[in-house]
């Protein structure tokens, strides 16, 4: 059964990641990723995988190179726990925001699991999802 530590834990690194997204802070971003060939990104554009280190600090590297700053506020976030992986479920707004353009707000899905390495929760899987546009 997990302990309030590791869900607290698994919830203080899902700010960690939010916080570095807002800032586009790739260095730190990346530190909060497993060190793992398996360790995957799945982004709310499409349905292309970035798979592997490299891939995905490619991935993150042109997104946070880009004109758009996005950031997150969870209306609802719920995590499971068991021994050293945790997978979480993170419900709420993502905010896109491009310079002189109005602020845009997409409700958003943030999933993904987590493993414990060095006492430190790593995310090894992280799968975004944003609501449809009705056009």
């Amino acid at each position: 059964m997990a302990g309030v530590s590791d869900i607290e834990g698994v919830l203080a690194a899902i700010d960690e990641f939010g916080s570095c997204l807002a800032v586009q802070d790739l260095d730190g971003t990346l530190a909060l990723l497993a060190d793992d060939p398996n360790v995957v990104v799945i982004p709310s554009e499409g349905v292309e995988a970035h798979r592997g280190r490299s891939a995905v600090e490619s991935f993150l590297g042109r997104i946070y190179a880009g004109p758009r700053r996005y950031s997150w506020r969870w209306r609802d976030r719920w995590v499971l726990a068991e021994g050293a992986w945790a997978s979480f479920v993170a419900l709420g707004d993502e905010f896109v925001d491009v310079a002189g353009a109005e602020r845009l707000v997409i409700p958003y899905c943030l999933t993904g699991t987590l493993v414990r390495r060095d006492g430190s929760w790593r995310f090894l899987l992280l799968h975004g999802s944003e609501e449809a546009s009705a056009s």
